[in-house]
C-alpha cells in the first residue's frame, strides 16, 4: 500500500503541527528555497522541545 509522503509526516510528528505545516508547504513548492528554510527552523524547535522533556 502506497500513502502520501506527507500522510507519513502527518503520523510521525502530529504532536508538532508547525512542522507538519511547513513541510506540507515546501513540499507543495519544492524549489523555493525560503520553505526549506522554514523547515529546518521548524525541525529545530521540534528537536529542542524533544530534547527538553
Amino acid at each position: 500500500m502506497l500513502t502520501p509522503k506527507t500522510s507519513w509526516v502527518e503520523l510521525k510528528h502530529r504532536n508538532h503541527p508547525d512542522y507538519v505545516n511547513a513541510y506540507k508547504k515546501a513540499m507543495a513548492d519544492p524549489e523555493n528555497k525560503e520553505l526549506w528554510d522554514n523547515v529546518e527552523v521548524e525541525r529545530k524547535k521540534m528537536n529542542n522541545k524533544n530534547s527538553d522533556e
